[in-house]
């Protein structure tokens, strides 16, 4: 793998070929969801916190005293406009719950989102199954709007770069800052050993900066976030522990649908954080890369253009860059 690359591709998608019987391990790493109550008096108000948001109730803003509940969560895979949720998801109640005047929602802007579009807190019309904006303020890392009424809160991120994964190796100058906007996969990740299975989805929650200097040492520091769209055959997983493709989504910490003997629709959530510095020589197509920790040296095709830097950074995904500054 290259020293682009980042190790939790192989290491979630091997579950599939590897999962047995036991199902001891159900920790969700990092996404655990977290749960509080809160009991508010409605002539009095009061605040609700729970993973840095806050929600502010002002006195006489309920109709009556009420236990407020609150969940923080990772984004779920059903919901709609995945491509713009940043963060956590909030979830409120008790359902049907107003308030006059507003609430006000205060949510902490996601980490490495900075210069990534127009930030907003959106409330889910669960009738329509759309986002609706509300009106939103960002001071430093936080960023707050006011809210009439429970439902699921998540922040979006509005007018980002599209990604496209029809780039093509090309060459050219890697020199300069540039700012990752995201990524494709479209190769099998299981190197042969799931015949049938096939893989895609976009990287588009990813967010860093490449920095090749004018002597070709580099340092990459980066959060890689996105979906993998999987259909997985039931040979791969055949006698091993799977019963439905729920079992299959549990193993994988993701949902699958479908036929446990015929096949596995499956979204598998990915979020990892990566670094590496070393030198990246190019040399026609081909950037020539070796990182402080490991002397080996991988070859990685890449098309650098005055708008882009895309690069082929394993066999099975690619990441899309922006300038950092114009060039």
């Amino acid at each position: 793998m290259s020293r682009f690359g980042y190790g939790v591709m192989a290491g979630v998608l091997a579950l599939v070929v590897g999962c047995s019987d036991s199902s001891d391990d159900t920790t969700e790493q990092g996404d655990k969801e977290i749960k509080v109550e809160v009991a508010v008096t409605a002539a009095e108000g009061g605040t609700v916190e729970l993973a840095n948001a806050t929600l502010a109730i002002p006195a006489n803003s309920l109709g009556a005293d009420t236990v407020i509940t609150a969940t923080a969560k990772a984004p779920a895979s059903a919901l709609p406009s995945q491509s713009t949720l940043r963060g956590k998801q909030f979830v409120f109640g008790p359902t049907g719950t107003t308030f006059n005047p507003a609430a006000t929602l205060t949510l902490p802007l996601p980490a490495g989102t900075s210069g990534k579009g127009t930030p907003v807190i959106s409330w889910l019309d669960e009738s329509t199954g759309t986002w609706v904006d509300l009106a939103t303020t960002t001071t430093g890392t936080e960023i707050a709007a006011p809210v009439e009424h429970f439902t699921t809160f998540i922040v979006r991120f509005l007018g980002e770069e599209p990604i496209t994964c029809d780039d093509a190796a090309c060459g050219g100058d890697p020199v300069g800052s540039w700012r990752l906007v995201g990524g494709c996969v479209t190769k099998d990740p299981f190197d042969g050993g799931c015949p049938g299975a096939t893989v895609a989805g976009v990287l588009d929650g990813s967010s860093g900066t490449l920095t090749v200097n004018a002597d070709h040492t580099f340092n990459f520091v980066a959060t890689i976030q996105g979906n993998y769209e999987m259909n997985i055959p039931a040979s791969c997983f055949a006698g091993k522990g799977a019963t439905s493709c729920g079992d299959v989504g549990t193993e994988l910490k993701g949902t699958c649908t479908g036929n446990v003997a015929v096949s596995c629709d499956c979204t598998i959530p990915i979020s990892d954080d990566i670094s590496a510095s070393g030198t990246a020589n190019p040399d026609g197509d081909n950037l020539y890369i070796t990182t402080e920790d490991d002397p080996d040296t991988d070859v990685v095709p890449f098309c650098a253009k005055s708008e882009s830097l895309w690069l082929q950074a394993d066999p099975t995904f690619s990441l899309k860059f922006v300038p950092n500054v114009a060039r």
